[in-house]
């Protein structure tokens, strides 16, 4: 009988409860790595725009569009991790603050070209700016791969189309602080190469199983 008891205790504890990496720890730490390393790389590939930061004071618009665009890209990628949880739905709440964050960003962006906030200026011109956003985006990507190897996660088509826009919006909203502002060049050259992001995330799925192997 005390071995009996001893082989169920043993079990018992074999199986105790792990902690779960959750979404949102996942979501906020991917996050923070992704934005230090595209800051940093951003800044040694050249310095970022002179006034930038006074100009985030002086023009609420302008501080908008970057603050909802930060949090549009946090948002996906929180749905993105979201979606690997099976049975897990997204809050209410929360696809309101992402459907909100994503109005209000287009708002923005709409209102840059009818309002000078900043003014356009040819100072911090970066001669790659397109290369960079999709350098960096790209990168952000087979992040999510990496962070999956060797996981029974599937990830849908829906997750890869998350995980290119939200991947793609961080350095190109950096990129709106780095290089010279202009409504039209940001919109064409910064959150431009977004729209090629998004299906090369779907042409990178196969790579998943390489990845795996290795």
């Amino acid at each position: 009988m005390k071995k009996q008891e001893r082989f169920i205790h043993d079990l018992v504890g074999d199986l105790k409860p792990t902690h779960q990496w959750l979404p949102s720890w996942r979501s906020a730490a991917w996050f923070s790595v992704a934005f230090l390393l595209n800051a940093v790389l951003m800044y040694f590939a050249q310095a970022y725009r002179p006034g930038f930061f006074q100009q985030l004071l002086e023009f609420p618009r302008f501080l908008t569009e970057i603050l909802s665009a930060f949090f549009l890209s946090g948002f996906l990628i929180f749905w993105f991790f979201s979606n690997l949880v099976p049975g897990n739905k997204l809050r209410p709440a929360l696809f309101i603050f992402g459907v909100v964050s994503a109005l209000i960003f287009l708002v923005t962006l709409v209102l840059g070209f009818q309002m000078a906030s900043p003014p356009k200026s040819p100072l911090g011109a970066r001669p790659f700016c397109v290369e960079e956003v999709f350098v960096y985006g790209l990168l952000g990507i087979v992040s999510f791969l990496f962070i999956l190897r060797k996981t029974h996660y599937k990830i849908s088509i829906k997750n890869y189309v998350l995980l290119g826009v939200g991947a793609g919006l961080l350095p190109a909203t950096l990129m709106q602080v780095a290089c010279l502002y202009s409504p039209l060049h940001g919109l064409l050259l910064h959150y431009g190469p977004i729209l090629v992001l998004v299906p090369l995330a779907l042409l990178l799925a196969p790579f998943k199983k390489f990845i795996d192997r290795s």
